[in-house]
This record gives structure tokens, sequence and C-alpha cells, in this order.
């Protein structure tokens, strides 16, 4: 029973994702690589930064691009398949919840940052992107992950 309260939770959250991507102008799921799965996205602000944590855990720093264009931040990559990380042969899944292969989140941020000043950091599972605010819109640049163990 607890599952199935855990599916609709989740079948719920998606559905109101889907529903602020399409009002908020958020670039919609079709627009994404085939099969790219969305990972949980937080934005969020303090007086003086722009923050967007990105729920991907168990990905190497390779595995992940950041980068900006215009007011929007794309958060990038792959999460391989068990198959690929254990390299043993899986015969079949018994319950597969864990979503494997390509992510895209672009989110439109709030208000204008200053791209040259940010910072991403890699720590438990979490990608964090701290952009510092600004008055005017910066160009497109790729935004460098350091990684905390």
């Amino acid at each position: 029973m607890a599952d199935l309260h855990k599916a609709f939770q989740r079948m719920s959250e998606d559905l109101e994702r889907l529903v602020d991507d399409f009002f908020l102008g958020r670039p919609p799921f079709f627009n994404s690589p085939r099969g790219a799965f969305t990972p949980p996205t937080d934005i969020f602000e303090t007086e003086s930064e722009i923050c967007v944590r990105v729920e991907v855990p168990g990905l190497d720093r390779r595995d992940v691009q950041v980068a900006m264009q215009g007011d929007s931040l794309a958060v990038t990559g792959e999460r391989k398949n068990p198959c690929e990380i254990e390299g043993g042969a899986i015969r079949g899944f018994h319950r597969k919840e864990i979503h494997s292969g390509p992510f895209v989140s672009k989110v439109r941020l709030p208000s204008p940052v200053d791209a040259e000043k940010a910072r991403a950091t890699y720590d438990a599972g979490f990608l964090i992107v701290r952009l510092p605010k600004r008055t005017t819109p910066h160009e497109r640049r790729n935004i460098p992950i350091d990684v905390r163990f």
C-alpha cells in the first residue's frame, strides 16, 4: 500500500512539474533529447544569489554539464545504466525506480545573474549552482563543477 501511495505521489509531482513548465514558460519535456528524464530541481534565492539544486546521485563530474544562456540555466548529463556500471549482465529488473540515461534540467532564472561569478558544487548527490544576482543578463558560459567527498 505504501508503494502505491509513493507511485501516486510521484505521478502527482510529475504532473505538477509538467503544468508548471507549461505555464511558467520553461522548455517542455518533449524538447529534451529522446528518452531524457528531468531530475528533481529546486530553485531558491537569497538576498545576493539565485541557487539551483539538482538531485543527481551516482554521477561522475565528467557526466554532468552546466551552461548558462541568457536567463536560462541548463544542467545536462547522463546517468549510466547499472549494466554499464557494474560490468555484469543484468537479466531483468524485479523493480526499476531509478532513472538512467540522459537527463536535462532547463530552468529560466527568476532574475538576471552574473554567470562569470557562478559556482557549481557536487556534494552528497546534489549539484548546487550558485549564481550571484546582477542587473544585466550575460551570454552563454560553461560552469566548472567542484566535487566534494
